[in-house]
């Protein structure tokens, strides 16, 4: 029996959420926590902040995001 194509899609993005490991950066820390609640509210859980550009680029190379 084939799964349910939905079904197997919503857990692919489930697993995504779960792994993926995201900086957010801006100088704002209004702004970062926007986009920190959004992604939040979405499930992704693997959240840093970066507040300026060195920052950003210090905590890349620390952290190794998936997305920044």
């Amino acid at each position: 029996m084939e799964p349910d194509k939905l079904q197997v899609k919503t857990e692919i993005k489930k697993g995504i959420k779960n792994m993926a490991k995201i900086l957010i950066v801006d100088d704002a820390a209004f702004m970062r926590k926007v986009i920190r609640d959004t992604l939040t509210k979405n499930g992704f859980t693997d959240l840093h902040e970066a507040v300026d550009g060195k920052d950003a680029v210090e905590k890349y190379f620390e952290l190794q995001p998936d997305l920044s």
